[in-house]
Order: C-alpha cells, then structure tokens, then sequence
C-alpha cells in the first residue's frame, strides 16, 4: 500500500503566498505590447465605438479626458513611465499622429478573455486582440521591409522579438458571470483562463513573444457598485463591508491564473513570465469603498441610475455625478475603476518587487514518490505549491442513508413552495434552508505514494456529484407551513440534497 507522505492543503479559498524577491524591477524594455480591458485602456474603447469617456475623467494628469476611465494616469502608464517610454496611443487610435515605436496597446474597456455576446459593452475580446495584434505586427514588418525609415515610427523585429507582453483581462467575464448565473460562477472560471491560455501559448509565444507580465484581478467585492448591487444583505459582506461571494471569486481566479502562469512557464523555459497582483492596499486610503466620481453621498456614493460626470433627473431632481475634492484620498474612482493615486501605488509596489513574481521553471514529476524526494530536499522553499492530478480515495469513506459517498458531503435542505406574486398568480419557488459540510480524510494516489488532502470544505470549484435527492412531504414541517401562510406561501415540502465527491473520482488539486 502506498504510504502517506505529506499533507496538502487546498488553496481554492484561501490567499495565495508567494516567495518572492523584494529586489527593484528593473524594466529596461524598449517596447511594451498590452492587452486587456478598462483597467489598462488608454483610449480603446473610445476610439473603437464612440464610447463617451467625457469629463470629469482625466482632470488630474491630463486635465482633460483621455479616453481613460480614470481621474488621471493608469498602472500600465506608471510602468512604460519607469522604463521612460511616453504614454500610450491606442492601437485602434486613427487621428492624433499615434506613434508605435515603443509598443502599441490593444486593450478596450468592457473586454473579455471570452468570445464577445451581442450584448457586449466592447466587441473586441481578448482573441479579437490577439488576432490585432497579429495582423499590426505582419503590417509593421512589412513596411519596414520597403522603407526603413519608418522605424522612427514603428516596433522593429527585434522589438517585438524582446518586448514586454503585458496582460489584464478576465474580470468583466467573473463580474458578468454574477448577473447571467451566479451559481456558475466557480465553474466559469477555468473555461475563462482556458481561453487566456490559447492567446498566450499558440499564438502570442508562437509569434516570438516570450516576456510575458500578466496582472491578477483586484478585489471584485471591494468595488463600490457591486457593493451596492450585492451588498443589500449584511451577511453577504465580510468584515471590511466588501461583498464575499465576489472576493471569493476572484481569488480561486487568481490562485488558477499563477497555477496557470507556473504551468506556461514550466511547458516554455524560454519564457519569462511575472505574476504580478494589483490588489490595492486600501488601509492607505480615507475611503477605500466610496467612488470618487458619484452620487448619493457616503458611505458608498454610488448610484448605477447616474454615471460618473452626468447630470440628469432623479426623482424629480436635476443632479450631477461629480467628482470628489480630492482624489488622493479614494482608492476608487468612478464605481468600477482606480484613481490615479491607487493606481501608482500599485505600480510602485510592483516596481519595488512586493507584488510581483518572476516565475521559475516549474519541476515535474512523473510519480508522486518523486514529489516527496523533493519535498525532502535540504533546498526547499516552504511553503511550496504544487498540483497533484489523481484519484480521490478514503480509508474511512463517509456512511449515508442513501448512498455512499468519498472524501466529502455536502448536504442542503431547500424549502419548496408557491408564493403570489404581484399578479395574483402562484408561482412555484425554492429557498435554501440549511447547508452542511462533513470532511473524513481522503487522500489522491498514484500507487507508488499518497497526499492526504485538508480544506475540501472551504475549497471553491469542486465539482460535486449529486449523491441523494428526497423530498418529504409538509408534514414534519408543520411549523413552516404556518408560517408560510403569512407571507402569502403555500408550502409544498422540503428537499435534502447530498452533493458527494465520491471514492475514485479524477482530480487535480491546487495546493500547499
């Protein structure tokens, strides 16, 4: 029998830590190629569709808009600053003389890693940009090659060839996925990351890219419309008052991007890539959850009726989405997106080496005996993360009245019942009465050795098999029927639901 040798605890819901050299960047690129949504467009968007990106945008730095959703300058602008390039003209920019020697910018507000839907705020998704970007370079290439001097205007080979590629895309497909369906959210993410993978690995690496500088997502729950979308429930906020569904979220995409990144790295040695995580350090900041550039005051000053800079009537009103009187004091600016003083603070922790992580090549081992060799290792670096993909086992699997299940049990009990609606017509519904979680030790295994697996309850992204459905009839729940009678209910009964993740289930766990 294999022997157990270590025990893994799964990251899906807990901060990932990362190793990492607190040593200054020194980015000394001569051009830098950017793909991504609002958070790095320097006028995509605007160009693109006529999105109006009017004023107050821009009034700090630019003291005009520039076609930035910002107050001022973006993180990606703080970093082409440090390595002395000018700022960014956007690759679908036609008039203003735009200049493409030292890179071009591909990103456009409202961009996805998926495909784009019809009812998309930009059309130009993370493949559509990797396909612009494909066409610019053959484009360049070939005017260069009839008149050379156009390389005062334009990327060279050798540019593209040791450029940096910098990305910040998926957010807008985990924000959406919250409105279309929530309960999918979890099991989006890999598809999302998915198609990030195949923009970087069959095409960007394979059209000689090969530094890449990719950015985590932010705190999706900290952003003060979606605090006022989902935050109406105090249970659904955690204890800085930002919504916990939607940080959870974004930290299983996280913790799957660096596994990602660590995989891409390991698969192409010639690749340099930099995990780098942007998420604000809002303890520096007087309003860490308000927006800047809003209405409705304090604490959250947001109003999805009226967009940053717009006056228009509300309740019989005539009022403006202003800005605030110092921008330097707000993490947020407009709902959704950075100020220009959160934005350089995180370029200068990202320059300074604190948020960003030069990856290494990743080991692989064919057995996991060999992962406990290195583990053993007197150069070893704690804590480690690894991915373990095998089969799910259990020496003492858990025992059900009505089925046997693996490693893990999760049980829910739904209220079913028919309310009446405004209409006068009953409708059937179901609410969530109770859920629980049990854990017995269970383990993955290769035959040659063992890894006990911890954390399964408070792991997010397992897909659970469906063990048991029973519905009981009202009469044990006689009480609720009751009370149901006073909130216009007819109870119907309750279901209890076991949802297993059964003994020799495949599984690949992300871990530390």
């Amino acid at each position: 029998m294999a022997s157990t040798f270590f025990i893994l605890q799964i990251l899906a819901s807990s901060h990932l830590c990362l190793a990492i050299d607190n040593s200054l960047f020194n980015l000394t690129y001569r051009a830098v190629f950017n793909f991504g949504d609002s958070n790095s467009d320097t006028g995509g968007l605007a160009a693109g569709i006529a999105f109006p990106v009017g004023p107050p945008n821009g009034q700090t730095y630019f003291l005009k808009p520039s076609g930035r959703f910002c107050d001022g300058r973006l993180i990606v602008d703080f970093l082409r600053d440090s390595m002395n390039l000018p700022l960014y003209k956007a690759y679908l920019e036609s008039v203003d003389a735009p200049n493409f020697q030292s890179g071009c910018n591909f990103a456009t507000g409202g961009s996805t890693a998926l495909a784009a839907k019809a009812n998309s705020i930009s059309p130009f998704s993370f493949g559509i940009q990797v396909d612009q970007f494909i066409r610019f370079k053959a484009r360049v290439l070939a005017l260069l090659a009839k008149d050379k001097r156009l390389r005062k205007f334009l990327p060279t080979k050798n540019s593209f060839e040791q450029g940096i590629y910098m990305f910040d895309i998926g957010q807008n497909d985990v924000d959406a996925a919250f409105f279309s369906k929530p309960e999918d959210v979890i099991a989006t993410i890999p598809t999302i990351l998915l198609e990030f993978e195949t923009g970087l690995q069959q095409i960007l690496y394979n059209e000689g890219a090969r530094n890449f500088w990719i950015h985590n997502m932010g705190s999706l729950g900290c952003l003060p419309r979606i605090i006022a979308t989902f935050g109406n429930d105090a249970s659904k906020l955690d204890d800085v008052q930002c919504v916990t569904s939607h940080n959870q979220a974004a930290m299983l995409f996280n913790l799957q991007l660096h596994a990602l990144c660590s995989k891409f790295q390991g698969q192409f040695p010639k690749a340099k890539v930099t995990y780098v995580d942007i998420v604000s350090k809002s303890q520096r900041f007087k309003q860490p959850l308000a927006a800047c550039c809003g209405y409705g005051g304090l604490p959250l000053n947001f109003d999805a009726r009226i967009a940053c800079g717009v006056t228009k009537i509300l309740n019989g009103t005539l009022v403006t989405a202003g800005p605030c009187n110092n921008t330097a004091e707000y993490i947020n600016w407009d709902g959704s997106h950075y100020t220009e003083a959160a934005n350089q603070i995180v370029s200068t922790q990202i320059l300074s080496g604190k948020d960003a992580e030069v990856l290494k090549s990743v080991t692989r081992v064919k057995q996991l005996k060999e992962l406990a060799q290195l583990l053993d290792t007197d150069s070893r670096v704690l804590p480690l993360i690894v991915t373990v993909s095998e089969r799910v086992g259990s020496d003492a699997p858990i025992n059900s009245e009505y089925s046997s299940l693996g490693g893990r049990n999760y049980g829910a009990k739904e209220q079913h019942f028919l309310k009446l609606n405004d209409a006068g017509s009953w409708i059937k519904d179901s609410a969530l009465m109770l859920s629980t979680c049990k854990e017995v030790p269970w383990y993955l295994d290769d035959s040659t050795a063992r890894v006990q697996v911890v954390g399964a309850c408070g792991a997010k992204g397992l897909a659970l098999t469906v063990g048991s459905e029973v519905f009981e009839g009202l009469g044990r729940y006689l009480v609720l029927g009751c009370l149901a009678c006073r909130q216009r209910l007819k109870m119907l009964g309750v279901k209890r639901i076991e949802h297993i993740l059964p003994t020799d289930t495949p599984l690949t766990v992300v871990g530390e």
